[in-house]
């Protein structure tokens, strides 16, 4: 059985001392995450999702992962843009070396690896235009649906581009 348990933000040096016993301790292990604020917005669809430091890496995919680099309980993305840019999007993790007293304390913190953020990307995408185009599209699929010109549609979709660039704008 695997059990996690939740804290506040621990301190150096009780990360330290769960650290240094953890060998001592099977199935005891420390690791720090993230949270993400996903904004509910049409483009939720097209920004994708990312695995839960639970769910780790997607099994169909782990193998190619961890030739990577990458670690079972890693964050990747697994659908749309948050997939397709995977690489770009994930940062490198850092590697410390803690040094402890012969009471447990933490004498010092040695960086073996700097650690650093992924790439951000840009979209083209104007928000407002595409909650405008989402809102318009809804309204003309529901009016379909009730005047029955639309009961075997599952949906209906629109993509806009800049002429002059081909940017996607919505």
């Amino acid at each position: 059985a695997t059990g996690n348990i939740a804290t506040d933000p621990l301190k150096d040096s009780q990360l330290a001392v769960i650290s240094s016993i953890s060998k001592e301790m099977p199935g005891i292990s420390i690791s720090t995450s993230w949270d993400r604020k996903v904004l509910e917005t049409s483009l939720s669809s097209i920004v994708g999702s990312v695995s839960s430091e639970k769910a780790g890496l997607p099994a169909e995919e782990a193998e190619a992962y961890l030739k990577k680099g990458y670690s079972l309980n890693d964050r990747v993305g697994t659908s749309y843009l948050e997939k397709q840019y995977e690489e770009t999007l994930q940062g490198k993790r850092s590697v410390k070396e803690i040094h402890l007293d012969k009471y447990g304390n933490m004498e010092s913190v040695d960086t073996i690896e700097e650690g650093s953020k992924g790439n951000n990307i840009k979209l083209t995408i104007d928000l407002a235009f595409q909650d405008s185009v989402d809102a318009l599209l809804k309204s003309y699929f529901n009016s379909e649906l009730e005047n029955g010109g639309a009961k075997y549609s599952e949906g209906v979709y629109a993509v806009a581009l800049n002429p002059k660039t081909g940017a996607v704008l919505s």
